[in-house]
C-alpha cells in the first residue's frame, strides 16, 4: 500500500492529508445535494447531473442555463 499510485501517477502516502480534504469535500457537497434534492428535486436533479466530483470538481451544465438571483 505504501507504493499505491493514483491514476495520474501521482504517489498516495495511506492517510494523505490532501486525500483525506477531499473525501470530506466529497461527502459534504454529497449530502448538500441531497438536501437540496429533497426542498427542490429538479434543482437538485440537474445538479447532480452537472456538478463532477473527483480529484477535480466542476460543474458541466448539459443544458445552457440562466441564472436569476
Amino acid at each position: 500500500m505504501s507504493r499505491a499510485q493514483s491514476r495520474r501517477g501521482i504517489r498516495r502516502r495511506l492517510g494523505d492529508q490532501g486525500d483525506k480534504l477531499r473525501k470530506r469535500a466529497s461527502y459534504t457537497m454529497r449530502s448538500s445535494l441531497e438536501k437540496i434534492v429533497r426542498q427542490s428535486p429538479d434543482l437538485g436533479e440537474h445538479l447532480k447531473a452537472s456538478i463532477k466530483m473527483g480529484f477535480d470538481c466542476g460543474y458541466f451544465a448539459r443544458t445552457k442555463v440562466r441564472w436569476t438571483l
